[in-house]
């Protein structure tokens, strides 16, 4: 706190707010349906809710890296601000890589061993934030941050729970997954708009410092 601006810790709120909207967007809930399948899923049902994952997930990060400086621009953000929703785009990538591997541990009820994984990307996050934040790497410290800890969990997660990584499109497949999954992700949705009052709305009328007076206030009130 004694070292970034409550305009910097504005910045940290809305990237994680950004992180989390995509992440309800790109996972359409597929996951979910695979961990209350009753039948053990097979190889093609993993690799199928992988490949209409991933395709969403990367169409939505390409957005956000060419939306990037427009995005900047609304919050009235320095050009060179756009690297922090870029790199929120590959943190984004990074951790759709950990969901199959999630998946497989959750059925196999191992939270031993997704807690292993929580823990490092924690551990990950908050040195990595800290220490650029020290040397004077600004909001980038948080940005950079979030990427390691993705890159960590997805590495973490498939060494765990290794699994025959591989792309396979199958509609059907798909399909059955969706009638679970649309509904579970829509109440994702909707509760991430109700919050995206502070992060959006906030950040765009009263710039990132109010943003980051309100965090502070949420987090210290948690």
């Amino acid at each position: 706190a004694r070292m970034l601006s409550p305009s910097e810790f504005g910045i940290y709120a809305i990237t994680q707010f950004f992180i989390a909207f995509l992440g309800a967007l790109g996972g359409t809930g597929l996951a979910a349906g695979l961990i209350r399948q009753q039948h053990p899923p097979d190889e093609l049902d993993y690799k199928a809710v992988f490949t209409a994952q991933q395709a969403l997930v990367v169409f939505l990060a390409v957005v956000l890296w060419f939306a990037a400086p427009a995005i900047a621009g609304a919050y009235r953000l320095p050009p060179d601000h756009a690297w922090l929703f870029r790199l929120v785009a590959l943190s984004l990538l990074a951790t759709s890589f950990m969901v199959i591997p999630q998946v497989r541990l959750e059925r196999r009820l191992a939270f031993d061993q997704l807690a292993l994984v929580e823990i490092a990307q924690a551990f990950i996050f908050n040195a990595v934030a800290v220490l650029l934040a020290w040397r004077g790497f600004g909001p980038l410290s948080f940005s950079i941050a979030l990427l390691l800890r993705a890159m960590v969990g997805a590495i973490m997660a498939n060494w765990l729970s290794p699994w025959n990584f591989g792309w396979h499109w199958d509609w059907q497949r798909v399909r059955n997954h969706l009638g679970f999954g649309i509904f579970l992700q829509g109440g994702q949705v909707v509760s991430l708009l109700k919050d995206s009052i502070t992060p959006v709305f906030v950040g765009l009328y009263l710039g990132t410092g109010s943003v980051g007076h309100i965090n502070w206030a949420q987090m210290v009130a948690n």
